[in-house]
């Protein structure tokens, strides 16, 4: 539990401690237009925690293959009550319309099973935009295993970054 709480945590040490660095220290561009954040497994579950707690400083949103812990869930012996609910989990009115939020999953996934659909689901029904899909991963053949995996994550990080970068 010790490592859940670490990452449950990070949202702190992001915001109140590595990006005021950043930007004091290097030239950004910053604001919420120019502000990403993504990641995979339970990377991605924190991007999603992250990028949805903080609407007013992220734009663009990525969760690769998102682990369990954005709702309620009990999976290898661990329940956690969740950061959201399958109603609460929208943007604010004014984000709606300038959110990026993307969400790729493989079909074959055995270690975060359907959390990526189950959050996508909750997505569409708050009518968030957004984009969720599933990918085989690996090369322009999907010729990827579809697992919790490099080819899945890069997949989704390629389609991500595509879609910031116009």
């Amino acid at each position: 539990m010790q490592h859940y709480a670490a990452y449950n945590n990070f949202i702190n040490d992001l915001t109140q401690c590595l990006m005021p660095y950043i930007n004091e220290n290097y030239s950004t561009l910053t604001g919420r237009e120019n502000t990403a954040i993504c990641g995979f497994s339970m990377g991605g579950r924190v991007s999603l925690q992250i990028g949805f707690m903080r609407q007013e400083q992220f734009g663009y949103i990525g969760g690769f293959c998102p682990a369990f812990g954005i709702f309620k869930y009990t999976n290898y012996g661990v329940t956690e009550e969740g950061f959201f609910t399958e109603d609460t989990f929208t943007l604010k009115p004014e984000f709606m319309d300038n959110t990026l939020v993307l969400i790729a999953a493989g079909p074959k996934d055995d270690i975060v099973k359907t959390e990526p659909k189950r959050y996508a689901n909750a997505l569409q029904k708050n009518k968030v935009p957004h984009f969720y899909y599933e990918t085989m991963g690996g090369d322009s053949k999907n010729k990827g295993g579809g697992g919790h995996e490099p080819a899945v994550y890069q997949h989704g990080l390629y389609n991500f970054l595509k879609r910031i970068f116009k």
